[in-house]
């Protein structure tokens, strides 16, 4: 049973619909804190009291313990709190394709993907979504959704309101984008993502604590951390695996993201319009192993 079931049994899963509720009539669900009604207008995250959705599906793209055999049930949420210069989904977190859903269409879009055979509901981008999400959440919960819920997130996040997701998420999948706050101002352009980015992480954990698995592989709840390897060391590797292993522990599963290549407006900056390489990939992966991680995935 996901642990959001035995919030809906004792009554606190409907106190935080009521809260929410009340914050997003002067929203800081997210660190850029606008203040904004969403009930009547939209956010620096251009998002209001419907959810836009790019698309739902049964995904196999995430990593192994996530997908299993069956699948996670994606959502992939559309527009974003970050400007991420390199974004490679930028039709989607900049410009808002896709359509609006409000929470009972949300809600059984779960129910739907649950039916399929996923073994998760996958929130793709849910930070400026909380108010709506939480609110499907409880409806789908009420006519029996019961599988985990993986709040997949770029990592910039208001620990507030990760302390409102206490109890209701099983599993957390956050990046782990800068160690430097003037390189996440440059290429997130958002202010202090480094210590905002690892005071969230580290509530992720306190809540939910390291990835746990089945005997099938696939998890059960805990943290799994994303790195994506840029090229140049723009963001420097060895600080960020410094800062896991002393924050986080040496049994933290870690998905080293391999796969960047310049999108967006990562051609105007001259240290990411390239591919990162093998060598830069293998200098990554032998720094952590080194560190004594062996929970690793990368591809």
């Amino acid at each position: 049973m996901a642990i959001y079931n035995q919030a809906l049994k004792s009554g606190r899963l409907e106190i935080i619909v009521e809260k929410i509720k009340e914050i997003e009539t002067k929203c800081n669900f997210c660190p850029l804190n606008c203040g904004v009604n969403r009930t009547i207008d939209l956010g620096r995250c251009k998002t209001g009291v419907k959810v836009p959705v790019a698309e739902y599906l049964v995904h196999l793209g995430e990593e192994a313990p996530i997908v299993g055999q069956n699948g996670t049930g994606a959502i992939f949420l559309s527009n974003c709190n970050l400007n991420c210069v390199f974004c490679q989904n930028s039709e989607v977190s900049q410009d808002g394709y896709g359509s609006l859903y409000d929470e009972r269409q949300i809600a059984d879009i779960m129910l739907e993907l649950q039916s399929q055979g996923c073994h998760n509901i996958d929130w793709v981008s849910p930070t400026h979504c909380v108010n709506i999400l939480v609110k499907s959440l409880f409806l789908a919960a009420q006519d029996g959704l019961n599988i985990p819920i993986v709040y997949n997130t770029n990592g910039y996040e208001n620990i507030n309101t990760l302390g409102l997701l206490d109890g209701l998420i099983d599993i957390y999948m956050p990046d782990i984008k800068w160690s430097n706050n003037s390189i996440g101002l440059k290429f997130s352009n958002v202010e202090n993502y480094t210590e905002i980015n690892r005071q969230a992480i580290q509530e992720m954990h306190r809540q939910v604590g390291d990835l746990i698995l089945d005997e099938d592989g696939v998890v059960i709840s805990g943290v799994l951390l994303r790195y994506l390897i840029l090229p140049n060391n723009i963001d420097d590797y060895r600080q960020t695996c410094q800062w896991i292993l002393e924050n986080l522990g040496k049994d933290t599963y870690i998905s080293l993201l391999t796969e960047y290549y310049p999108c967006y407006k990562a051609c105007d900056f001259p240290e990411l319009s390239r591919q990162v390489v093998k060598e830069e990939i293998d200098q990554v992966i032998r720094c952590y192993e080194k560190h004594g991680f062996n929970r690793l995935e990368y591809y």
